[in-house]
């Protein structure tokens, strides 16, 4: 590129900052943003609304990557409402933020809305990358919240898309394949969650988009820890973490950590499972918020693993908190773990496994209570888990049938 070429053109420093988001250098993107202004100042554009408009959806962007979500909101709406030709292009990568920014702000209902609006522009805009990128994210949202068909649904519907249109899947298709393959893993079924993850990854890289390929990362680890490959998961944590220090966005992190925690205690390593917490700043004794309740999830596990009687009270903390927020997912999580707090107690820990059941068998959840393990498999009692796991071969990683309507 000539010398001064980006100092001239606002067109290319969104261009270029657009390239760096994605690949998760954050800290150059706003340098670009204010060679844009600095260009707008000194020679207005011919088409300044619609390029204004784009450099809004495109701090937005970064704002909700890098947690700045109020600020992410306000820019998204003003991109919105400074596009005066409803340019679909724009329309749809401002939507994205605001669905990035209400999927952290744990606002199902609008994030989900938003991420549709997000997609349908897109299409209509001949933009790929962006439509993909908001199929990734109401995935990603509908596993968190325990919508595993909905997810299913979601990501099939973009991978019949691609092939109706006969078009190979395009490097940034990974984040979707990712979430199928948590899907497939959840519902049990690890061989085809291992072809979706691996695809994932593969394409993930080839795009240089870490987040999604940390996410799938972890799910793999997850996949190798059941298999009894604690080596192979441990290597593939370490590769999540290079690329966590190389550029992604914080909500990635705390996805990390739990699975770094739960390798470690799968170990018997309770040290390295407790330093892994407290590198999170977040204590087991302050409150948790929809941002913490994995790393909340993670200290439970761990107290239940010490026998630290402060465990039960967490268990009930959390419960509370996944049911404010609508976290599903997390809710069956921690009703399961909350029943291995009250194993001496039968009544109350068949209560909550009765309400555990409830939610998994509406979205096919299995793999979660074979991963919790003989605690959980002795207070179902022999004529239930078989119900839930189909036979013994499941626990091996051998090949399972994933309930109907999965798609």
């Amino acid at each position: 590129m000539p010398d001064g070429c980006l100092q001239t053109s606002p067109r290319l420093c969104l261009d270029f900052g657009w390239m760096r988001l994605l690949r998760g250098q954050l800290e150059q993107v706003e340098p670009l943003l204010m060679q844009v202004e600095t260009a707008f100042a000194a020679q207005p554009p011919a088409n300044d609304a619609a390029l204004r408009a784009e450099s809004l959806a495109l701090r937005a962007n970064l704002n909700q990557t890098v947690e700045r979500i109020a600020e992410a909101i306000t820019a998204a709406e003003a991109s919105l409402a400074a596009n005066p030709t409803s340019n679909e292009r724009v329309a749809g990568l401002a939507a994205l933020a605001l669905g990035g920014a209400y999927r952290q702000l744990s606002d199902f209902t609008n994030a989900v809305a938003a991420l549709q609006r997000a997609a349908q522009s897109a299409r209509a805009a001949g933009d790929p990358v962006t439509a993909l990128l908001a199929v990734a994210h109401l995935t990603l949202l509908a596993t968190q919240y325990g919508h595993l068909r909905l997810a299913a649904a979601t990501a099939t519907a973009a991978i019949q898309h691609l092939e109706h249109i006969q078009t190979a899947p395009p490097p940034i298709f990974g984040a979707v394949y990712g979430a199928l393959g948590l899907v497939f893993y959840e519902w049990n079924d690890l061989p085809r969650s291992r072809e979706y993850l691996e695809r994932s990854i593969h394409l993930g890289t080839l795009a240089a988009h870490n987040a999604s390929v940390i996410y799938s990362q972890c799910t793999l680890a997850r996949l190798l820890q059941a298999e009894g490959d604690l080596a192979g998961a441990a290597h593939i944590l370490a590769t999540a973490e290079t690329l966590l220090g190389q550029g992604a966005p914080a909500w990635v992190r705390p996805e990390l950590l739990t699975q770094q925690v739960a390798l470690a205690l799968a170990a018997g390593d309770l040290a390295t499972a407790t330093a892994h917490l407290r590198r999170s700043s977040i204590t087991p004794d302050e409150p948790a918020t929809h941002r913490t309740l994995l790393v909340h999830l993670s200290w439970l596990r761990l107290l239940l693993a010490q026998h630290d009687p402060r465990a039960a009270d967490l268990a009930q903390h959390l419960i509370a908190v996944a049911e404010t927020t609508g976290r599903r997912d997390t809710l069956l999580r921690t009703l399961i773990l909350s029943a291995q707090c009250h194993q001496h107690d039968q009544p109350t820990a068949t209560y909550l496994l009765n309400r555990a059941l409830a939610i998994a068998e509406a979205e096919g959840y299995v793999r979660i209570f074979l991963e919790a393990g003989e605690v959980i498999s002795d207070l179902l009692g022999q004529d239930r888990l078989p119900a839930m796991a189909g036979d013994s071969s499941a626990a091996t990683g051998a090949n399972s049938a994933p309930p109907d309507n999965r798609n």
